[in-house]
């Protein structure tokens, strides 16, 4: 007994010998390239990034912080000028005793300091609400003792005060703790050398 073997081959196109399947167009399994996950993979990550730089620009531009200024060199001078002010108060060894309770402020001065000053400016800052702020004029009662009145009684914080003359010759600074709407403190020039 004899086997044979009959081939039929038919060529409708011309396909190289080693032609990949995923590239032929005719196998079952190929999709168009917007069907690819891997195209948006590598496509939408720079598409995103592009839009959000764009988005953040956008913002940047319509939505400008309030603490930028656009004059450096007038703020420059102003924060050295007010550094004079504190030295002043350093070499006139200013001290002064404050106390809080309520809306009532009162400053004393050590007795030897007497002040030509009718009003003194006080500002109370809170360290991160600034609907806390408060500022006040403190009247001499007599030469080393101020009184002034607040808007409403602090909330329990610790305080930045900034206490300066009315006709700016010095400033003072020191933190204090108020609690239930009391405190007492010491105002040192000398404490911030």
């Amino acid at each position: 007994m004899q086997y044979t073997r009959s081939i039929q081959i038919t060529w409708d196109r011309p396909l190289a010998m080693n032609t990949p399947k995923h590239l032929d167009p005719d196998a079952a399994h190929f999709r168009p390239w917007y069907k690819e996950g891997w195209m948006w993979l590598v496509v939408g990550i720079p598409l995103a990034a592009i839009i959000l730089g764009l988005t953040m620009v956008y913002l940047a531009v319509t939505n400008p912080h309030a603490m930028v200024t656009d004059n450096y060199y007038k703020e420059g001078l102003a924060i050295n000028r007010e550094l004079g002010f504190e030295r002043n108060a350093r070499e006139m060894e200013l001290e002064a005793e404050m106390h809080i309770n309520g809306q009532i402020v009162s400053v004393r001065f050590k007795d030897q300091m007497h002040l030509p000053h009718k009003l003194l400016d006080l500002r109370l800052i809170h360290p991160t609400l600034e609907r806390f702020d408060q500022s006040t004029v403190l009247t001499s009662k007599d030469q080393i003792t101020f009184v002034g009145k607040l808007v409403m009684p602090l909330e329990s914080a610790r305080y930045y005060i900034h206490m300066e003359s009315q006709e700016f010759e010095w400033r003072m600074k020191t933190r204090l703790k108020v609690k239930n709407q009391q405190a007492s403190g010491t105002i040192d020039a000398r404490q911030f050398d």
